[in-house]
């Protein structure tokens, strides 16, 4: 008996294609950076990036009539009994005598679940390690004890004297945390800040005929310069300040100058934290940072929260001039939605007020999956792209419309987030990305933008 078989309209293919490119799923391999815990590294931190795996749950569903074809497979004639050898029993076909050809997709009533895989402890002891420490007891290799300081330059103030020696700085020495954060009452002026004149750093003098090896150093006659004009009349606001060293130096390849951070207030009043909302302003992407323990990201919101308890914070409001938030900037604003995260009760993502912002994307190809503390986002305008893992296992991430700015819509922008409800995409969406919505449950697409050129 022939099978009647349900056919899948035109433009609901369309909006399969979104779901489709499903791929393999691949993530970010951790290179083995460290051993995990130890006496020195008793608990995992968010600077050692550890992430305990969650496990997935296999789907539950059972095939129905509708997941067959009419294409026999079972060798037998149709619509013929047939007589089993050495037996009288008959045939008749069941669902096992067709092709199958499933459609289903994923849903809250099959029960799947996709396992996110953990991530390794990156924290290396340099103790047990073997590094010499001196907090371990274990004896420092002699240097050689030369007090390097800038060589004096003849002649004009600014000039650098042809053949005169260079200090070439390979790291600063960390400023303590009274330094970098600073919290200071309106009406304070420049020289009432703590802006020191000295650092301690490392290097060595650049010449051609020796092999040179970093020594311990001091460098005087230190500056510094704000991001902005200092306003002594300003009731509020935030500062960067970055040193201008002396001539004589250079910085090694990769080597970056130390910042403080400076807020103005008064001392009994909190500024960035108003009714659990923390307001941070971030104004330079960079290149994205290097690490979740590298970023400007970090340096941004810690300047932000300066004490006030992170477990109270229920949404975390951006301000800004950035046109972009990628790399280990925008991973590490999600990692404080982390599942395992102590911000206890964050869950709002506020990005209305960086008017200039454009692009947002994870550039790190780690993380996906585990910032399932975000439920509520809102976009600027501006947005054009939501670029690759923006939001990849955002599952408690509610949204039923995107900016009508946007024109790409990255690789896995929203993959696995099942609470987003889109019906529909802006009319400017031109690319989409593979698995860009895998896993979407909740959307109700029934057709593509008419200007989508790449899927």
């Amino acid at each position: 008996m022939l099978r009647t078989r349900k056919r899948i309209g035109a433009a609901l293919l369309a909006a399969a294609l979104v779901f489709s490119q499903l791929g393999a799923t691949a993530y970010a391999v951790e290179s083995p950076a460290g051993t995990g815990l130890c006496e020195h590294h008793p608990a995992h931190d968010a600077v050692c990036g550890y992430v305990e795996a969650i496990p997935g749950h296999d789907c539950e569903h059972e095939h129905t009539p509708e997941c067959y074809t009419d294409e026999l497979t079972c060798g037998m004639d149709e619509d013929v009994e047939q007589t089993a050898t050495g037996s009288d029993a008959g045939h008749t076909h069941t669902d096992g005598c067709y092709q199958l050809d499933c459609q289903h997709e994923h849903d809250a009533d099959c029960g799947y679940i996709e396992a996110v895989p953990g991530t390794l402890c990156g924290y290396v002891c340099e103790v047990c390690a073997g590094v010499p420490d001196m907090d371990s007891g274990k004896e420092e290799p002699t240097i050689s004890g030369n007090d390097l300081t800038a060589p004096k330059k003849p002649g004009t103030e600014t000039g650098e004297p042809k053949g005169a020696a260079v200090i070439t700085v390979t790291a600063f020495d960390e400023l303590t945390e009274a330094v970098k954060h600073q919290a200071v009452p309106a009406g304070t002026t420049l020289d009432d800040l703590n802006l020191p004149a000295t650092l301690g750093a490392s290097g060595y003098i650049v010449a051609d005929d020796t092999d040179p090896e970093p020594e311990a150093i001091t460098v005087t006659g230190v500056t510094w310069e704000p991001d902005r004009p200092w306003d002594e009349t300003a009731e509020q606001g935030g500062y960067t300040f970055t040193p201008v060293l002396p001539a004589g130096y250079e910085l090694a390849d990769a080597v970056e100058l130390p910042e403080i951070a400076v807020k103005i207030g008064a001392a009994d009043v909190t500024l960035d934290l108003q009714g659990g909302v923390l307001t941070v302003e971030f104004n330079d992407n960079g290149t994205g940072g290097t690490s979740s323990a590298d970023n400007d990201m970090k340096t941004a919101i810690d300047t932000a929260l300066s004490g006030n308890d992170k477990a109270t914070v229920t949404t975390i409001r951006l301000t800004g001039s950035v046109t972009e938030i990628t790399g280990w900037n925008w991973r590490y604003l999600l990692e404080r939605y982390s599942y395992n995260s102590d911000w206890n009760s964050l869950t709002a993502l506020d990005l209305s007020g960086m008017t200039n912002l454009e692009a947002i994307r994870n550039d790190t190809k780690g993380f996906g999956g585990q910032a399932t503390k975000l439920t509520t986002l809102t976009l600027p305008d501006g947005v054009t792209e939501i670029g690759d893992s923006a939001f990849d296992g955002c599952r408690g991430l509610t949204l039923s419309t995107l900016p009508v700015g946007v024109t790409q819509i990255g690789a896995s922008a929203f993959s696995r987030c099942t609470g987003i409800t889109l019906s529909e995409l802006p009319d400017g969406v031109t690319e989409i990305g593979a698995s860009a919505f895998y896993g979407c449950t909740g959307i109700t697409l029934t057709s593509l933008p008419d200007g989508v050129t790449e899927i």
